[in-house]
């Protein structure tokens, strides 16, 4: 990842802290908490980050720069690039940091959220009667595309998300780490869910309007995704998953209706 396309991860108070070690050479964690005055948890999420993003090195307890860290400091302190300024409101209304806390999770862990998450997924897919085409949903109360050959949808359904997967995975440059797409897919992924929730008091144009947003906000997520994986603006990634997540899709719906 480029220094240039680090600074579109970084807040301001993580900058703080790559000043602070590069003042200080090597830091106890316990040191830098103190002196940035932050809560653990938001201590250990930020260390995690900026590992990820290779700008620091920890090693036991202790915190160092790596040289793309100090890079970055030098650069901002000479203002040689400009700093982005983050739209706090924005990155909560896109479920930014849930999306960034999820792709920091431990392997292990973020393998257990997935499979919880899937296995529900594909239960509730078959208890509403739902499939999925690339990442459209059909089934009751919606028009069918199937007629009569319903029976595919089980077999549909996974090998569509599995495809979908597989080309998220590629733009974001992680094919070999999946927990990208389902992380990225988390709007679609819950939208079985909303029907079960909604089913009994909704109309099929509300539950039609809420395939369409889940859709749109996967679009979105995804675009968290390719944002943190290449370290690209998010408005740049969004115009990609765009196109293959939103206007895509869009099309196989209005074309099967």
């Amino acid at each position: 990842m480029s220094i240039e396309s680090a600074l579109y991860m970084v807040k301001k108070r993580h900058l703080a802290m790559l000043s602070l070690l590069s003042e200080v050479g090597v830091a106890d964690i316990d040191e830098v908490r103190r002196r940035m005055n932050m809560p653990v948890s938001t201590l250990f999420y930020d260390v995690r980050l900026l590992e990820r993003l290779g700008l620091i090195r920890r090693k036991g307890g202790l915190l160092m720069l790596t040289s793309d860290g100090r890079r970055l400091v030098e650069l901002f302190g000479n203002h040689s690039l400009r700093y982005r300024t983050h739209n706090m409101l924005f990155d909560l209304l896109v479920m930014k940091p849930l999306i960034i806390y999820l792709l920091l999770l431990p392997g292990r862990a973020m393998v257990l959220v997935g499979a919880a998450l899937l296995s529900m997924w594909m239960y509730l897919t078959q208890v509403n009667g739902l499939y999925m085409l690339y990442l459209v949903y059909f089934g009751p109360p919606f028009e069918n595309p199937l007629r009569g050959m319903e029976y595919l949808g089980p077999i549909i359904t996974p090998v569509s998300f599995a495809a979908a997967a597989l080309a998220l995975a590629k733009v974001s440059g992680s094919a070999r780490d999946l927990r990208g797409p389902t992380v990225g897919f988390l709007p679609i992924l819950v939208y079985p869910s909303l029907v079960v929730l909604l089913k009994p008091v909704a109309t099929a144009l509300v539950l039609d309007m809420l395939r369409f947003l889940a859709m749109l906000a996967s679009s979105v997520t995804s675009a968290i995704v390719v944002s943190f994986n290449r370290g690209s603006k998010l408005e740049t990634a969004f115009v990609s998953t765009a196109s293959l997540f939103f206007i895509l899709p869009t099309f196989l719906y209005l074309a099967l209706r």
